[in-house]
């Protein structure tokens, strides 16, 4: 694997996650699986099941860290190899990628907004 590949991973994770999680043109998705897995118009051991896997995705699809496990997934087979090992691995270093990035972005946004004084004035 060659740097410009291992880069590639990187960023491609990063940015597959918060489309995933905070993207606009997802947001449709997330409030149609948000409000599916809230409602209570689901009878039968079937729609017991159902509403389990919506509340599932629904908290994976709003957590970076667990979108970003799965978005390694399929970006670490895509880039990486097809070795099941390697791609679980990929799925946790993309998991952790995805956090360290979301707490930096809510780190710049913050400091962008807010103005403390460093002596008090």
């Amino acid at each position: 694997m060659t740097i410009e590949y291992f880069l590639l991973f990187v960023t491609a994770t990063i940015g597959f996650t918060h489309i995933m999680v905070d993207s606009s043109i997802m947001q449709p998705l997330r409030d149609i699986i948000k409000s599916l897995s809230i409602s209570e118009q689901w009878y039968g051991k079937r729609g017991v099941f159902l509403k389990w896997l919506l509340k599932k995705i629904n908290s994976m699809i709003s957590c970076y860290q667990c979108a970003g496990f799965w978005c390694g997934l399929l970006t670490g087979a895509v880039f990486i190899s097809l070795n099941p090992i390697i791609i679980l691995f990929c799925g946790f270093a993309s998991s952790y990628l995805a956090l360290q990035a979301a707490h930096l972005l809510n780190y710049l946004e913050a400091n962008s907004i807010i103005s403390i004084p460093k002596n008090g004035n």
